[in-house]
């Protein structure tokens, strides 16, 4: 199996070929000569430069390509010419291997994603970052219960990704929906939350990262409008790292096998139904913007009642 314990940057450049390692060590090189002051960490196992106002950057070397992780609307909308001849998936900018590598081009990737972190509020981020170590140690997972939840409209960027690729596209479109939000007039009538849509362990996931809102409004050039279906949920609610919630939803699968819940899906997706997970507890980030730490989630399923005793 792979090493996938990063102690630093080194030494995850050094499992590459060494005709890559050559181009990670120039990427590397060019992200710390544009923002001299970033920390070089290993986050989510792969190499991330942060600020005091959050992460800056991540970078992944792969088998074709090498990528620049997080690709934001606004930073798309930023550099659409420039990124043309570049592959963009799921929030992630794809450079080819067999390509020279693009320095000005990355030199501004890194000194425009940089303004944006300083525009957050370093106290608020240390705020995050306190109460994440917090959490870690004062994890706490409430039993199971079933709830008959209301129609809820929402509005969502939508996304399709790998496990892998998760924890570096996601959080940061949380943002995105509360900037569009605020542009609009809108209020949100509730805490963020992603809904599994499809869910393939092996292949790819679709996910919405989502904001309940009173009234569906028109949907937008990346948003998405659809609503969370009214029904009996199974919900379980943790406190928590966010580390914590597969086994969170072990939990609540096995649970519900053991009382017969079944779940309504159409062949294997969640689309007619609802899988969600519900960021319940977050510092806010000013301007409707979000922190990307998140502290009490809620693992939900719509379920149908099938021989189980809570009937």
């Amino acid at each position: 199996m792979a090493k996938t314990d990063f102690a630093s940057v080194d030494e995850y450049i050094a499992t590459h070929p060494k005709e890559v390692q050559a181009i990670l060590q120039r990427v590397r090189n060019i992200i710390r000569k544009a923002v001299p002051g970033a920390e070089e960490v290993i986050s989510y196992r792969i190499p991330a430069y942060k600020l005091p106002g959050g992460p800056v950057l991540w970078f992944a070397g792969w088998k074709q390509h090498y990528s620049l992780y997080p690709a934001t609307d606004r930073f798309v909308e930023a550099f659409k010419d420039d990124l043309t001849p570049y592959k963009l998936s799921k929030g992630t900018i794809r450079f080819p291997l067999s390509q020279p590598v693009p320095v000005k081009l990355i030199e501004r990737f890194a000194k425009f994603r940089a303004k944006e972190v300083a525009k957050r509020d370093p106290v608020t981020y240390r705020r995050v970052k306190q109460n994440d170590r917090q959490l870690k140690r004062k994890a706490m997972t409430k039993m199971p219960k079933l709830v008959n939840r209301k129609a809820q409209p929402y509005v969502a960027i939508r996304r399709q990704v790998a496990m892998r690729e998760i924890a570096t596209v996601l959080p940061p479109l949380v943002n995105d929906v509360f900037a569009w939000l605020t542009k609009k007039g809108i209020r949100p009538a509730g805490a963020p939350f992603w809904r599994y849509l499809i869910i393939d362990m092996k292949g790819k996931l679709e996910i919405d990262v989502a904001v309940p809102v009173a009234v569906a409004p028109p949907s937008g050039k990346h948003i998405v409008v659809d609503v969370l279906p009214a029904g009996l949920y199974a919900t379980m609610l943790h406190t928590g790292h966010p580390d914590g919630l597969q086994k969170v939803t072990a939990e609540l699968l096995a649970w519900a096998e053991s009382r017969g819940i079944g779940w309504q899906m159409d062949g294997g997706k969640w689309g007619g139904s609802c899988r969600m997970v519900s960021h319940r507890s977050c510092i806010r980030a000013g301007h409707g913007k979000m922190a990307n730490r998140i502290g009490v989630s809620d693992d939900e399923r719509r379920g149908e009642i099938t021989n189980s005793s809570e009937q």
